[in-house]
């Protein structure tokens, strides 16, 4: 029996292939990110017919949630729900004895609880990357150093320092294998590293299956367009909403014919609102992860900033695709990592697409 952490639809997917090849029982423990993703999940769960169960939710402990005024409030919820995802991950462990488990999110305290009660029953470990962000040697998400700061500081002060803290090198002491798309990108000799792409024939037939039973996307004939993939960067409060917007709508001139614009799940009404009044390009308004697509539908290319489809879409969807970060008006010190990273490290994976004026 294995055991698959998981705390996206992504990371559910990619889970499902791996259990496809396996060939063995399986079980898949849901992280609550957000009500969004978990009802995501419980939905491809039911469809691909995959026993699961759910096991804590990382929006509870959240250092975000944290107020002056209700300190000890927050401490109990946190202490509460760590000591059931304790609680249920070890009687999960003993009605089904478990002898691997497959985790994602290194990051995540929730995770982090399970990862410490596997260790303590000897089951084998193997990470599976989280995302493109497992490449970066800087966080994905950009917080305030006072944020950081005090984050460390208050963790260690409650005793939780182990689930909280930024480095993990203690989990990866004890993981036996790291499973990654691009492994030779990845700086790390302490784990043992293999190539996820050897997933690739039965990802997509998880995602095919996927599709077959969404009649909204069967229904809309895509093929010999292009796609502009969204993401939040007016809602992350990293640019305007008109300079945003004014980008995809430069892409879709850039490139020409038909183009889609696939929104990202935490795009804002207001966002909707303005793109659906751009005759540049057609919204596709199908609540499905954007992979679907690229199995079900042959596009010209693909194009985005720096999410994960972008990186994926050449060497796991045989689609070329482009990215925008060139064209936006924040070259702040976070943004301009994530540039050089994608110059130096994904050069082969994804074109950075310039001059759009042009």
């Amino acid at each position: 029996m294995k055991f698959y952490i998981v705390g996206s639809p992504w990371h559910l997917i990619i889970a499902a292939a791996i259990h496809l090849r396996a060939g063995e029982k399986g079980l898949f423990l849901l992280e609550e990110i957000s009500d969004t993703s978990l009802k995501s999940m419980i939905f491809i769960c039911e469809r691909l017919k995959l026993d699961y169960k759910f096991i804590g939710s990382i929006s509870r402990v959240r250092f975000h949630h944290l107020k002056l005024n209700k300190i000890f409030s927050f401490v109990k919820r946190v202490y509460h729900e760590f000591e059931s995802v304790e609680e249920g991950f070890s009687e999960i462990c003993a009605l089904y004895s478990p002898n691997t488990v497959y985790y994602f999110n290194i990051n995540s305290p929730i995770t982090r609880k399970q990862l410490l009660v596997s260790s303590k029953l000897q089951l084998k470990l193997v990470r599976v990357e989280d995302g493109i962000c497992d490449y970066f040697g800087f966080p994905f998400v950009h917080y305030s150093i006072s944020h950081r700061v005090m984050k460390r500081l208050f963790s260690a002060l409650i005793g939780l320092d182990v689930l909280y803290r930024n480095g993990s090198d203690s989990f990866q002491k004890r993981t036996s294998e790291y499973l990654l798309f691009f492994p030779k990108i990845r700086n790390s000799n302490r784990i043992k590293k293999s190539n996820l792409l050897v997933y690739k024939k039965n990802i997509v037939e998880v995602i095919q299956l996927l599709a077959s039973l969404n009649k909204d996307v069967l229904s809309i004939n895509l093929n010999e367009s292009s796609l502009i993939i969204g993401q939040t960067l007016f809602e992350d409060n990293l640019t305007s909403l008109d300079e945003e917007v004014k980008v995809y709508v430069k892409a879709a001139k850039k490139i020409g014919g038909l183009v889609y614009y696939k929104p990202h799940p935490r795009t804002s009404p207001e966002k909707i609102k303005k793109l659906s009044t751009i005759d540049s390009f057609t919204i596709i308004d199908i609540a499905c992860p954007v992979e679907e697509l690229l199995v079900m539908f042959k596009f010209n290319v693909v194009v985005g900033m720096w999410s994960n489809t972008i990186f994926y879409s050449e060497p796991l969807f045989d689609t070329k695709s482009y990215s925008l970060i060139n064209n936006i008006n924040i070259k702040g010190g976070h943004v301009n990592k994530i540039l050089r990273f994608i110059k130096e490290n994904m050069s082969n994976h994804v074109t950075i697409l310039n001059d759009l004026d042009g």
